[in-house]
């Protein structure tokens, strides 16, 4: 067929090797120098398919592309040109500008990733250096953190990341934030801000990260002083001073300070609002209903995280439609509309399947379990409090640990088939955490005295863990 083809098409057709996982048109025009005259011979010659807005090739024919393409390498750096300055873009600043390469770029995490490839063995150091931070917020933005850690993780093996290093280090820790690897996080930030000078946006990125991992692993005082830090470092009303307001709020929620969190939270819409800066807006309005979830107020939790799933969908905001999906579950199954949270996890629980969901287990877990228990259903319930157990293990998460094993007690397990693991938490949980003991004095039992004090979360976790097998508790197939 290719022997077929004008000579003109033949080269048309071996330059679109350079592309993987599909194209537009623009994309042809720009770096292939294929025209829509072009593309229709292709796919009249079955060489190409076309889907009605993207242009694809079928995987052998990829492959034999693949190797003639390296014959043209003023094609590889055109593609690398084209699709590294959306990556660009998707760091500029300008909202608009941002959404736009965000929109560009949603179906082409494959040729970005070969783009960032060829700029990591063939671009100028001072060319390098502006990438990293576009491709954090690029991904970040995509909900893909696991992507782009691996791909600043394949520039810090080139050995080419030099005085950049720090600052990829910053956007790995972001990432690793996001996967809820808190512990590396600790590290990796920890370090990388003693390398960063004052003014380096890749700083508030690094206390930023530093200051939720913090949170997360229950250290509330060393998150507030992270943020604290960014407050005090930042000018009253810039996005600096916005973002170190709003994770306040966060702090201040995690350790039940809700008045407290409700005025930094206010104070940090007000900045992101002065500044038009309406993808921060829909993050505030999404700790809002984080907010009154916590505090209770499930009606006004349900309008403001379907308000942030509607609003973030149309900034191509993945991260925070994610979260919002996630939270929302728990809202309608608290406020009894267990059909709509079903479908909710339902299709949350798919897209973990798919890989569509870097990094969002715990929450999916979390959701799927309330919403099992909500249902009256408690072995599936059970099955996804321990699937939560075990994510907050591996992230290191003190809170979320408390939550899920308080939760493990109240799934409906009897003395009679699982006495051991209700003495045991009963027993050992106490004040071991953040938490008082609020929680077991729901079920109207007392927490003895014990040891405790000698066991840290992880180890109290894995010891249930362990026990929920010893009782032989049946849990369903882990998705």
């Amino acid at each position: 067929t290719l022997a077929l083809l004008p000579t003109d098409s033949r080269a048309v057709f071996l330059r679109l090797g350079v592309f993987a996982g599909g194209f537009t048109l623009a994309a042809a025009e720009a770096v292939a120098k294929a025209g829509p005259v072009d593309l229709k011979r292709l796919i009249d010659a079955s060489l190409l398919k076309f889907s009605g807005q993207r242009y694809d090739l079928h995987p052998l024919v990829r492959r034999y592309l693949m190797q003639q393409s390296k014959i043209f390498p003023e094609v590889a750096a055109a593609h690398a040109g084209y699709y590294l300055s959306h990556l660009g873009a998707s760091a500029s600043g300008n909202p608009e500008d941002e959404r736009r390469a965000a929109k560009e770029l949603a179906e082409d995490t494959e040729n970005l990733s070969r783009a960032w490839t060829w700029a990591v063995h063939k671009e100028s150091p001072a060319q390098l250096a502006k990438r990293p931070r576009g491709l954090q917020t690029y991904f970040d933005r995509a909900a893909r953190p696991e992507r782009g850690l691996a791909l600043l993780d394949e520039l810090l093996a080139s050995g080419r990341a030099g005085p950049v290093a720090p600052q990829v280090d910053a956007a790995r820790a972001w990432f690793l934030l996001r996967l809820n690897r808190y512990p590396e996080v600790i590290r990796v930030a920890g370090a990388a801000r003693t390398r960063i000078r004052p003014g380096n946006p890749a700083l508030e990125t690094c206390l930023n990260a530093l200051g939720a991992a913090h949170d997360s692993s229950g250290d509330f005082a060393s998150g507030r002083r992270a943020f604290g830090r960014l407050l005090s470092q930042a000018e009253p009303g810039t996005l600096q001073a916005g973002n170190a307001l709003a994770n306040l709020a966060i702090n201040a929620a995690n350790r039940g300070a809700y008045a407290e969190a409700t005025g930094y939270l206010q104070n940090a819409e007000r900045v992101f609002t002065r500044l038009s800066l309406r993808n921060k807006v829909i993050w505030c309005h999404y700790l809002g209903g984080n907010l009154a979830l916590d505090k209770g107020d499930v009606l006004r939790a349900r309008v403001q995280l379907e308000a942030v799933i509607e609003d973030a969908r149309s900034l191509e905001l993945k991260h925070w439609e994610v979260q919002a999906q996630i939270k929302l579950a728990l809202a309608l199954a608290r406020s009894g509309s267990l059909p709509r949270a079903r479908r909710s996890c339902q299709e949350l629980l798919e897209a973990l399947e798919n890989g569509r969901l870097e990094g969002k287990a715990l929450g999916v877990y979390r959701a799927l379990a309330e919403v099992h228990q909500a249902a009256g259903e408690q072995a599936a319930a059970l099955t996804y409090w321990r699937n939560a157990l075990s994510e907050a293990r591996r992230a290191g998460s003190a809170p979320i640990i408390l939550s899920a094993l308080v939760s493990l007690l109240g799934a409906g397990l009897g003395a009679e088939s699982a006495g051991p693991l209700y003495n045991y938490c009963l027993n050992h949980l106490g004040r071991m955490f953040y938490a008082d003991r609020n929680a077991l004095k729901a079920l109207g039992t007392q927490a003895a005295d014990g040891d405790w004090q000698h066991l840290s979360a992880a180890e109290v976790a894995a010891l249930v863990l362990s026990l929920t097998k010893e009782v032989e508790v049946q849990p369903l197939p882990v998705p």
